[in-house]
């Protein structure tokens, strides 16, 4: 009888099965998987071990369809606190005082207090969902979109619906939770119909449903569109395009955004509206219309994920009037007019970021962005330009942000406006100039702040022409012949040099040039401080330092449709300027002196990144001239991003904000005008200029900030420095 239970050891076995089977934290079992050994695309219950999700919106009474916007209002500190209140259209101030609502989505974890080695995806890997811990339990929310998505991932173009998603979380890699797959957004409230055909004539949007979601999944020949009803999106799926038909009359009026009275041709035209998104690849393939996209007094509006690959004659995009918009991941290639490329008239608030823009096939007296003088409180971050013969970006505004610019193979970044603040940028290769801040026979640029400048190869690298109190930091200079200036002023007056100087050694007769004007900043000739300057000048030999960046690639890069194994190709053969595997590399001349890759010249993709074996710009951001201590995970902080290495802008509202340090952008936390400031997650910056190491920064881990005139920032770094 000793193998016969009891009664009483059969419950306590049975109740034993049972705790075990509810067990939320359990393993799985075998019946959790698929004959693979992987997971059921179906959550597995609670009783599978693994916790069960759900999607929701942070706003979900004015925030509950896509083309909503919150109005930012006088709570909270983020884009994901805000009290749920609708936008009007006419708030002021911010450059978020309106945002767009329809994506912001939240996953509470209630199971979970800590974020450590969570992971949350979903099942189009469209957003960037970032973990929280809010009131003692974590909750994921998505505050970005992965580099190439948008919201033509979100939606089915055959079916003309929503697709069905779902999120997965892990820890450490391995399955955590599942949400059932789902519609995050609905038809009833934001509906998706095929675009009108423009291909015969002028196609007016109007009387749709607000909210209503236009989807082209063909290529199209048009003859343009007229916006007029605010709350409407035009998406092109990936893959497709609109193409602007040749030889059309004028189709809009660029001083009212209407059809009546047409002065220009567009490929989009839209006056007076709010609440558009933009999406898709738009081109003028003979060049022949002004602007693609005219503007006029658009507000609260986004364009995101926008490539042009054959432009126009004049503008891609002309804004006037069009406050507080937002355009986000953009690229353009192979533009033919005198006109500046994006062109900002009267348009203020705006946010520009991810921007590629390359070649203009043509003599032009443009710039690939302009903010003229009435366009001022703009932000650009991340943009990457080449292949220029003018401006790359002409500021002629006051109070503007720009940061993490990389400038290759085209020409000068020219401020005429004053209390603007530009950190972190480097150009190479840029034919005559480089940074250059001057009046063009205008008012005098005051008050500007320039930071964390590495200028390379370039005749006159860095120029200072009748301005006044120019604020200059983590300033450096790469040049490698006798002809070559460093930094030239002319009638300049009470500027500052300060944290590093970097040039070359004092046989080399035009470091300084220095002419006119009084407390200049440096003295002519021998570049010692003069006036208000405390700067610690650094020197290398000239002729004899090799260059610090990697320089021309040999191979074909994966990402670029023209490179070939040789690594050479002639200027002629090459149609693809915007594409490659990371954004410091572009088509640099090879056949006479490093410049723009044009006519018959013979060129060579060049990657600026520095080499790893360079030991003047690169890794040396904290005195300019020693070796930064490592950066070590839960360790301090190399002492060169520590809280006091800071400085105050000059703008109307002075900002302060670490020099060696820029702030993450779309991760939920700060104010994402890309300045490290007090409260924000930011990537450490070991070298001078803009690129600051490559890898996943979030493997890297955070080390222990040290507050000072900067406070509480959590602060990562790239894993691998150069190459």
């Amino acid at each position: 009888m000793d193998h016969i239970f009891s009664k009483k050891k059969l419950i306590q076995i049975s109740l034993l099965l049972l705790l075990a089977s509810c067990n939320p934290f359990g393993k799985n079992t075998i019946d959790d998987r698929d004959s693979g050994g992987n997971f059921d695309s179906t959550p597995p219950s609670l009783g599978g071990g693994a916790l069960s999700l759900s999607v929701e919106k942070i706003y979900p009474i004015n925030g509950a369809t896509w083309l909503s916007y919150i109005s930012a209002g006088v709570s909270g500190t983020t884009l994901f606190d805000r009290v749920d209140a609708a936008c009007a259209g006419t708030e002021t101030g911010d450059i978020n005082s309106c945002f767009h609502g329809g994506d912001k989505l939240k996953v509470v974890v209630s199971q979970l207090s800590s974020c450590s080695g969570l992971t949350l995806t979903d099942s189009e890997s469209v957003f960037i969902w970032s973990c929280f811990v809010d009131s003692g339990q974590v909750v994921f929310k998505s505050t970005g979109y992965q580099d190439g998505k948008g919201l033509s991932d979100l939606i089915d173009f055959t079916g003309l619906n929503w697709k069905s998603m779902s999120v997965t979380l892990n820890q450490n890699g391995s399955l955590k939770g599942q949400s059932t797959s789902q519609r995050w957004w609905s038809t009833t409230s934001n509906p998706i119909v095929n675009l009108p055909s423009s291909t015969g004539s002028l196609q007016t949007i109007t009387g749709f449903a607000s909210g209503t979601i236009l989807v082209l999944s063909s290529d199209m020949v048009s003859k343009g569109y007229n916006i007029d009803q605010d709350s409407i999106a035009i998406v092109v799926k990936s893959g497709n395009k609109i193409n602007l038909e040749a030889g059309l009359g004028n189709n809009c009026n660029y001083s009212n955004g209407e059809n009546a009275g047409a002065n220009t041709v567009a490929l989009i035209c839209a006056g007076s509206q709010k609440h558009i998104w933009i999406e898709g690849e738009y081109n003028d393939p003979t060049h022949y219309s002004d602007p693609i996209f005219s503007l006029f007094s658009v507000k609260f509006s986004t364009f995101h994920k926008v490539t042009v690959n054959q432009g126009p004659s004049g503008n891609i995009l002309y804004a006037v009037d069009s406050n507080y918009n937002r355009y986000t991941r953009i690229k353009a290639q192979n533009m033919s007019g005198n006109y500046s490329i994006f062109y900002y008239v009267n348009s203020s608030y705006n946010y520009l970021y991810d921007f590629v823009v390359s070649k203009v096939l043509a003599t032009s007296y443009s710039s690939f962005i302009e903010f003229d003088s009435n366009s001022g409180r703009n932000i650009l971050t991340k943009a990457t330009f080449s292949q220029h013969t003018r401006s790359t970006v002409y500021v002629a505004s006051n109070n503007n942000i720009i940061t993490d610019i990389v400038n290759i193979a085209g020409e000068r970044f020219l401020i005429t406006g004053s209390k603007n603040t530009v950190s972190h940028m480097s150009s190479y290769a840029m034919g005559t100039m480089g940074l250059i801040i001057d009046s063009i026979n205008g008012p005098t640029p005051t008050m500007n702040t320039v930071n964390q400048i590495f200028s390379g190869y370039n005749y006159y690298p860095v120029i200072f022409n009748e301005t006044a109190q120019t604020l200059a930091s983590q300033m450096s200079v790469y040049t490698d012949a006798f002809w070559s200036l460093g930094y030239y002023m002319s009638v300049n007056t009470d500027s500052k040099f300060t944290n590093a100087l970097i040039m070359s050694d004092s046989s080399h007769p035009n470091n300084c040039y220095v002419n006119g004007g009084s407390n200049q900043g440096l003295i002519d000739g021998t570049c010692m401080n003069n006036g208000l300057s405390d700067a610690l000048k650094i020197t290398y030999p000239v002729g004899v330092t090799s260059s610090p960046i990697y320089g021309a690639v040999s191979g074909i890069d994966s990402a670029n449709s023209s490179s070939q194994s040789s690594g050479v190709v002639s200027a002629t053969l090459i149609t693809d300027f915007i594409n490659f595997s990371n954004r410091y590399r572009n088509w640099v001349d090879v056949s006479g002196s490093l410049g723009p890759c044009d006519g018959t010249k013979t060129c060579n993709i060049t990657d600026i990144r520095f080499k790893i074996s360079d030991t003047i710009f690169r890794n040396t951001s904290g005195d300019g001239q020693n070796q930064n201590t490592a950066f070590v995970a839960n360790s301090s902080c190399p002492a060169g991003v520590h809280g006091n290495k800071a400085i105050t802008d000059q703008s109307d509202t002075p900002r302060t904000f670490l020099i060696n340090a820029l702030e993450i952008i779309e991760d939920g936390i700060g104010n994402d005008n890309s300045l490290c400031e007090s409260s924000e997650a930011c990537i450490y910056s070991p070298n001078f200029g803009a690129y600051q190491g490559h890898g996943d920064y979030k493997s890297n881990g955070t080390c222990s900030f040290q507050n000072g005139a900067v406070s509480n920032v959590i602060m990562y770094a790239y894993p691998l420095n150069g190459i």
